[in-house]
């Protein structure tokens, strides 16, 4: 599979290569930066856009083939048996809700939700789950784009590519080596238009782009994040950027001194 892309060449060697798809319900855009031909580029590009595929098919609650889907219709009536990749993700997002001091949860949209929702999933050494309660519903939606993030690096770091821009729609980027004639890479922040310059490491955004977005909500009183604000963070972990993102965004003050001491947090941004 060839998709749409732009490849150039420098008259030093240097090539670069340009491309972008649909995933994870936003456009991602990769673009590479090294001395390889246009057909490398292009069978590396294929085997992210498989990568993420594949994450997509375990973990995407909105699909109901994937194995979450699985899990959220079955998990409270027996234990379900998962893959080891699924039970990784679970077990990173109930170790986060702890270290977030559970502000991120997994499990807000569950019927009946309440700040201790998420101890009623079991998760059993043997990889099989269980919910201690009825209408438990898991939805990793505000973690697979940072855990997505760290499986695209190794695929770049296996190839051995060391400058690169990955942006999964604006809001999750990782920004390896730099780009020709800079000293990293320049991203703009989507609501204050604010330059963030990334030197291998990741800049991740959550919040409301209007003041009629109500989607973000604050699992410990119930309460939306209304208004037309963000908060981004920079790390360099992309899955740490995604849960401290939305973490961050609801934090006091307590909260977040709390947080500084469980996560290596480089940069926080207001907008």
């Amino acid at each position: 599979m060839v998709l749409p892309h732009v490849f150039q060449k420098s008259p030093s060697g240097e090539s670069l290569y340009y491309t972008w798809f649909s995933a994870m319900h936003t456009r991602v855009d990769l673009i590479f930066i090294s001395r390889e031909a246009e057909s490398f580029y292009s069978n590396l590009t294929n085997l992210i856009h498989k990568r993420i595929f594949e994450i997509e098919q375990i973990a995407n609650c909105f699909n109901p083939k994937t194995e979450i889907s699985e899990v959220n219709r079955s998990a409270a009536s027996r234990k379900v048996k998962i893959t080891e990749e699924l039970y990784q993700l679970l077990q990173c997002c109930i170790q986060s809700n702890f270290k977030t001091c559970g502000l991120f949860d997994i499990t807000t949209d569950s019927k009946n939700f309440s700040s201790t929702t998420i101890s009623q999933v079991a998760l059993s050494e043997d990889r099989e789950i269980f919910f201690g309660l009825p209408d438990i519903y898991l939805n990793l939606s505000g973690f697979l784009k940072g855990y997505a993030l760290e499986e695209i690096h190794i695929i770049l770091k296996n190839a051995g590519i060391h400058d690169a821009l990955i942006n999964m729609g604006n809001s999750s980027i990782l920004g390896l080596g730099h780009q020709i004639g800079h000293t990293g890479w320049s991203v703009k922040l989507q609501n204050s238009g604010e330059e963030i310059i990334l030197e291998n490491e990741c800049l991740t955004t959550s919040g409301n782009n209007s003041v009629q977005q109500l989607h973000i909500v604050n699992p410990l009183n119930g309460i939306f994040v209304t208004g037309k604000r963000s908060l981004s963070v920079v790390t360099t972990s992309g899955i740490e950027g995604e849960v401290l993102s939305t973490a961050l965004l609801l934090a006091n003050n307590f909260q977040r001194q709390q947080m500084a001491h469980e996560f290596q947090i480089k940069r926080i941004i207001h907008s």
